[in-house]
């Protein structure tokens, strides 16, 4: 199933070099929490820099790694602030930010394509995690080895705070080729570790994933070059092993050799955490913590709104953001992750527009990666009664975020995108014969996806998201950041919220074309409802994409026959819609 994307942006590297030289500027009113928050945001923007550089030097040289000056000296000023994040981290945030290398810019573009690093935009891997891991080993030389993407920024905070008679050396490496199967291709860094024989290499990434197969093709690398004396460590970014598609090779790799690793647990929430830990970072927001931290992650959130299981929606477990209720002096406050360094700061804008203008809980802020809202006791999902004003408030919210919260600039699934995952798609769950109805259906997909205007859409248009009160006071839940998730879609017109309005809300004909009026008179602007016809059969392509893989991922039999019983829902729906156009 075709679910997964990759967010770009281009960056300017004149403006990136200015901010690597001000960074240890003082700012009055800036407190150490901010300043550690800042250094974490240029160390990503600067591993984004480096690996974009880094893969421009490796498709010229033909998918191969070789020596680049650009890059090198892009991972010098990388190296730099992991110095100095770590250091932040280690003194309770005391210690100030020293000079980054100024690099000379002759051998590099003007501008350079970077990508979301999905580990700190979505899965609250910190990178401070690396660092303390790193501390642990025992003095020695060493070289370490960060897999490109984020591995750049991961192998540099590794380096940072391994112990031993020198500076680590840090190289990055690109695994290409089958993703079961990776492979490197790094001649110049072979040769000089057969020349230099590190005593110990460490080999850094966010994974092992589903194979596993990244990490092991650098240890198979390193054994092929005779370096299988050396002794080598992992560094991965959790402790569980690869998944199901590992082969026996790679799980020897993974039984065999040291894994380093600081959960989230410890390293936010344990008692050494710098600052007093995630309770510590918003008590300005929120007042001093009086109670533990309660876990909602993992579905867990939905013990606090449903009175028994038999009533609980299902949950994509593996992709639900980390999230707390906090129990402070002042109330009730939920934390959640939306994102490191620049995205956090991006998704708190769209955060504080939302609540400001009533649709959401109220919002107070974003501390290093979790945002903080009001925790509503009083919130209960829409009762039956309560249908003609919900669909109201739905209606004054996408006309909102459509005319607030435009995304020009916002990377978000073209026409010819979204047309191959809905053909791959209907194929998989309901066999190659509905191709053609879906070609059928998808005729003028080109033409009426042209007349559409991207915005934050709100991406999660499912009946548990809505909430209301005795008073009938409805709020919007997870209203922040799905407009630039770890998915395909992006930012798109409202449309994509009102075909899924349609298809959660389980909205008749009429009442889709009374929400298309509604939120025309409310943005003052037309509602394409061709385009909503469009997107329909592709809204539910995407969808079972997202269920099936949220089923096959599934641990515990009530989540899997939970999401079963959507994934159906929503094949039943789409057969539906393409036996119309048949």
């Amino acid at each position: 199933m075709i679910y997964y994307g990759d967010g770009s942006r281009r960056l300017d590297l004149s403006a990136w070099r200015h901010r690597c030289r001000h960074v240890g500027d003082e700012r009055p009113g800036e407190t150490p929490l901010a300043r550690h928050e800042r250094l974490v945001a240029l160390l990503i923007e600067s591993g984004q820099v480096a690996q974009a550089l880094a893969d421009r030097a490796f498709e010229a040289a033909g998918a191969r790694d070789l020596d680049d000056p650009a890059s090198c000296a892009a991972l010098d000023i990388v190296r730099a602030l992991a110095r100095d994040v770590a250091r932040s981290w280690s003194s309770d945030f005391d210690a100030a930010p020293g000079q980054v290398p100024e690099a000379s810019p002759d051998a590099w573009p003007e501008t350079v394509t970077v990508r979301e690093p999905e580990g700190f935009a979505f899965y609250a891997l910190y990178p401070e995690a690396y660092a303390v891991a790193a501390r642990r080993l025992p003095p020695s030389d060493a070289h370490v080895i960060g897999l490109r993407s984020i591995g750049i920024v991961l192998a540099a905070m590794v380096a940072a705070a391994h112990a031993g008679p020198s500076l680590p050396a840090v190289d990055t490496v690109r695994p290409h080729g089958h993703p079961y199967r990776r492979r490197i291709d790094a001649p110049d860094l072979m040769r000089r570790l057969a020349r230099t024989r590190p005593p110990r290499i460490c080999i850094v990434d966010e994974g092992p994933g589903r194979s596993g197969s990244s990490m092991a093709a650098v240890v198979e690398a390193l054994v092929a070059h005779g370096l299988a004396d050396s002794d080598l460590h992992l560094f991965p970014g959790h402790p569980h092993g690869p998944g199901p598609e590992a082969g026996p090779d790679t799980r020897r790799i993974f039984e065999t050799l040291p894994a380093h690793v600081v959960d989230f647990d410890e390293l936010v929430l344990g008692r050494d955490a710098p600052g007093g830990g995630l309770a510590g970072w918003v008590s300005d927001l929120t007042g001093q913590a009086t109670a533990p931290l309660a876990d909602l992650s993992a579905g867990r959130w939905r013990t606090f709104r449903y009175e028994a299981p038999a009533d609980w929606p299902a949950s994509d477990i593996q992709q639900e953001r980390r999230k707390y209720l906090l129990t402070s002096d002042s109330g009730r406050y939920l934390l959640k992750f939306v994102g490191l360094g620049r995205r956090g700061a991006e998704m708190a804008e769209v955060a504080r527009q939302v609540s400001d203008a009533g649709f959401s809980p109220e919002h107070f802020g974003v501390r290093h990666g979790f945002s903080v809202e009001r925790w509503r006791d009083d919130l209960h999902p829409p009762k039956p009664g309560e249908r003609p004003a919900w669909l109201r408030f739905v209606a004054d919210y996408l006309a909102f975020r459509r005319c607030r919260l435009i995304a020009p600039g916002l990377a978000g699934a073209g026409a010819a995108t979204l047309r191959d995952m809905t053909l791959h798609n209907a194929g998989v769950a309901l066999g190659p014969q509905m191709r053609t109805a879906v070609e059928a259906r998808l005729r003028d997909f080109d033409d009426v996806f042209a007349q559409g205007r991207r915005c934050c859409i709100d991406g999660r248009m499912h009946a548990h998201e809505w909430m209301c009160n005795r008073e009938g006071i409805f709020r919007k839940a997870d209203a922040t950041d799905h407009h630039a998730g770890h998915d395909l879609v992006g930012a798109q017109d409202i449309a994509w919220d009102i075909a899924g309005a349609a298809v959660h809300l389980s909205l008749d004909e009429a009442e889709v074309q009374a929400l298309c009026d509604a939120v025309e008179r409310g943005s003052r602007s037309a509602v394409s409802r061709d385009l909503v016809t469009c997107f329909r059969p592709v809204y539910l392509a995407f969808e079972l994409g997202r269920l099936t893989l949220a089923e096959g991922g599934a641990w515990e039999a009530d989540e899997k026959s939970r999401l079963a019983l959507q994934r159906q829902k929503m094949e039943r729906l789409l057969c539906a819609d393409l036996d119309r156009v048949a």
